[in-house]
């Protein structure tokens, strides 16, 4: 069965909703009160009936807005689908569909009963549903009690009926006691039978004819249980043949496994199994835990070489551009001496010597009216302070001539003044860029237009090597960028130590998982494998040599059990058949004789007392021996079951035990007074001497184990309700491990759990529902 779809009609705190489910490991996650445990327990109640009876410890899950009960349950059986509905909790009414074939059943728990089979709320809940108090249970058993809770593991409904065997044992002890001193109604009713024979013996003695007739009788009995016997022989001999007969197909498929099983290899050790089991589960966790990308030493130094080099690039480039602002810096200044626009190039020596001719200063002809001019001023400043002398020292002639000259020379100079300058000269030599200049100034300008120049040929220079940076930059930006896009150079290098320390750690699983590769490897040459794939193949082949043992097994047993070894009768037929008629006639009339001598009262009554008594302690004989033989019985089928399903589960628990445990335990044993689990080594431990979290898995090991046995007959899913909250992060990730294999080998497994798992698949989600909600 697998279940596909749960609708809520009202049930707890869910109201209307509806929940899909995923056919392999489906993880239903969600806090506390979130409604794990109110979906499970109505999944287990659409199966087999809702909670009848209220009290201070059952939960009715009655629906908080006090609505409609119940709701339906969407379901798959042998590829059929199936919809069944079942609403109200004290007088529910149930409903059953076929949806493809849109068939509604009639008696619908008549064939619910069908497809869920022998499972009974009870037997589920014991095999295929389980929460965290039951896998607390064996932690908390003390040894005496161990074997009663496997037997429950194994045989599902065992307590009921040991309790019914406990009172059937009871009631026979009680009936009669195994001592003499024992005061009890049957031994009380064999000493009242003892004496009523006594007495019955005493009146029988005083008649002699009697006593021989009494020979006689007990003689011809004797021959006819002979013959009654013999007679039994033949018809069971006769039964026997008819069984062998019937029994020929499977004798015939007896021989034809024993052919088989002569044909096929042996089985690997199941040590050995255990050992490459846990080797390849490790190395699967290994593998797991380094899936990352792994980077090695020669990427993490190439990328610090690079580092380096991006660091020492981009700092050239930044002191090239502080070069490149104090040279424009330069041009701007020198431009701005000369009012400049664009810098002029640097005349040659040709245009330089040409300048040179054209200067007014190179060719010896001064300004003579500027020099007049000059001359003019010192006269009169001179001839002002003479005369000015004169006429302190009373000498006013000479004061008179030098007033004449002063005032001629001052005519002079407003003349020289009147008169209009002489025309510069006119450059003859025109250079490109120096058009507003004189030769003169145009030769005095050239030491800074040539240091200009160099300032633009050395700019030019600088940008060509900061654009040849910038690609180098780039390159290594982009080589180094899977580090990250910061280009803060500390970060980089603590990203480069980071990954060399995560390198070192990853270099420490793979050769742990080298070694590990490497042991695989030998075990593997050891036993004639060559690979994994040859190994798994192999523990088909043993899977399939196992089954046919188990089934050749059963027949053998089927065979031992239903046909016996033919006998031969003690006697022929026909003498069985001709003599026994005559004996029994002969017994006739000696007892007929016998009546009549019988006549004495005394007799008569004594013998009557002793057939009343014995037909009394006949009834509580039966009812003893009922009780003791029902008892045994059960006790004797209980451990038939455990004998025929043990094993198998037991190893099968062995296998799950060593993938849950990572190799560490690869064996579970019971010794009928101890469940014990062993290791690779083959050192022993009893379960009580385990830690919790080890216990635990060992019960879930048997859990799981059991389950996949019964699931050939009874294939249910699987309802885990939080049962490994006690887990730590290791167990959990083994469990789930387990779980996925078995979810791939078939089995739907619904795991309820407030453990958040993001790296699972096939989620759902009860409170980003109840958010939506």
């Amino acid at each position: 069965m697998q279940i596909k779809q749960a609708k809520i009609v009202g049930f707890g705190q869910w109201t209307n909703q509806t929940f899909d489910f995923d056919a392999g490991l489906q993880l239903i996650f969600g806090m506390n009160e979130a409604g794990k445990t109110t979906l499970h327990q109505f999944i287990n109640g659409v199966l087999f009936g809702f909670p009848q009876a209220k009290g201070r410890h059952v939960n009715t899950y009655e629906p908080q807005n006090q609505g409609a009960y119940g709701g339906s349950l969407i379901f798959e059986v042998e590829q059929k689908l199936y919809e069944l509905t079942r609403m109200g909790r004290t007088q529910s009414t149930l409903k059953l569909v076929a949806i493809e074939e849109e068939i509604e059943f009639g008696d619908p728990q008549a064939q619910l009963q069908t497809l869920l089979g022998p499972l009974t709320k009870e037997s589920f809940e014991a095999v295929f549903s389980f929460n965290q108090e039951a896998l607390l249970a064996i932690f908390a058993l003390k040894p005496a009690q161990l074997n009663e809770h496997l037997r429950q593991i194994v045989v599902p409904g065992s307590p009921a009926w040991l309790d019914f065997s406990e009172q059937l044992d009871k009631q026979a002890t009680d009936q009669f006691g195994t001592t003499k001193t024992a005061k009890r109604a049957l031994n009380n009713e064999l000493k009242t039978l003892s004496e009523a024979k006594q007495s019955l013996q005493n009146a029988v003695e005083n008649e002699p004819q009697l006593v021989e007739l009494d020979q006689q009788i007990a003689t011809t009995k004797a021959q006819i249980q002979a013959l009654l016997a013999a007679q039994a022989d033949q018809q069971h001999t006769a039964l026997q043949t008819a069984k062998q007969a019937q029994l020929a197909p499977v004798i015939e498929r007896r021989d034809t496994i024993k052919a088989q099983l002569a044909q096929r290899s042996a089985s690997l050790e199941l040590g050995t199994t255990n050992q490459l089991d846990a080797l390849i589960s490790q190395i699967k966790v290994l593998n797991q835990a380094g899936q990352a990308d792994l980077i090695d030493g020669s990427q993490l130094d190439q990328a610090e070489h690079q580092l380096s080099e991006l660091v020492a690039s981009v700092q050239q480039q930044t002191d090239l551009q502080r070069q490149e602002i104090a040279l424009k810096q330069q041009q701007a200044v020198l431009l701005q001496k000369y009012n400049l626009v664009e810098p002029p190039h640097p005349i040659n020596d040709v245009a330089a010597a040409a300048l040179q001719k054209a200067s007014p200063t190179r060719r010896g002809k001064p300004d003579y009216t500027t020099n007049k001019r000059n001359l003019l001023l010192v006269g009169i400043l001179i001839a002002f302070t003479a005369m000015f002398i004169a006429v302190m020292m009373a000498q006013f002639i000479v004061g008179g001539v030098m007033a004449a000259l002063l005032v001629f020379s001052i005519v002079l100079l407003w003349h020289t003044q009147q008169k209009p300058a002489a025309t510069p000269p006119i450059n003859p030599i025109i250079v490109p860029g120096y058009e507003k200049f004189s030769p003169q100034e145009i030769l005095l300008m050239q030491p800074d237009m040539r240091q200009l120049d160099q300032t633009t040929i050395n700019h030019q220079v600088l940008t060509q090597r900061i654009a040849a940076l910038t690609p180098q930059i780039i390159q290594l930006r982009s080589a180094l960028s899977w580090l990250d896009m910061q280009e803060d150079e500390s970060y980089l290098r603590q990203q480069l130590a980071n990954l060399r320390a995560k390198m070192a750690q990853t270099t420490q699983v793979q050769q742990q998982l080298q070694s590990l590769t490497d042991d695989l490897n030998q075990t593997l040459l050891r036993n004639g494998l060559t690979s994994i794939s040859a190994y798994e193949a192999r523990k088909q082949a043993d899977e399939e040599t196992r089954r046919l043992q188990n089934e050749l097994t059963m027949l053998e047993a089927q065979v031992t059990e239903f046909v016996e070894p033919v006998k031969n009768p003690a006697m022929p037929v026909t003498v069985t058949t001709q003599t026994l008629p005559e004996a029994q006639q002969h017994l006739a009339d000696l007892t007929q004789q016998r009546q009549r001598l019988i006549s004495d009262v005394k007799i008569s009554t004594t013998q009557q007392s002793l057939a009343n008594q014995t037909a009394k302690l006949e009834a509580e004989l039966t009812d003893y021996f009922v009780n003791r033989l029902t008892a045994t019985w059960i006790n004797a089928t209980l451990n038939t079951a455990i004998g025929s399903r043990a094993p198998l589960m037991l190893a099968q628990a062995g296998e799950i035990l060593a993938k849950l445990t990572q190799g560490k335990y690869t064996k579970l044993a019971y010794n009928k007074t101890m469940l014990e689990v062993s290791n690779f080594a083959g050192d022993t431990w009893q379960v009580i001497q385990l830690s919790k979290g080890t216990a635990e898995q060992v019960y879930v090991a048997l859990r799981l184990a059991f389950a996949q046995v019964v699931r050939t007959q009874m294939p249910m899913p699987l309802l885990i309700d939080d049962a490994f909250v006690d887990f730590d992060t290791q167990r959990r990730t083994a469990m789930l491990y387990v779980l996925n294999e078995l979810a791939t080998a078939g089995t739907q497994i619904l795991y309820f759990t407030a453990h958040h798992m993001p790296n699972e698949q096939n989620i759902l989600d009860l409170d980003a529902l109840k958010e939506e909600l």
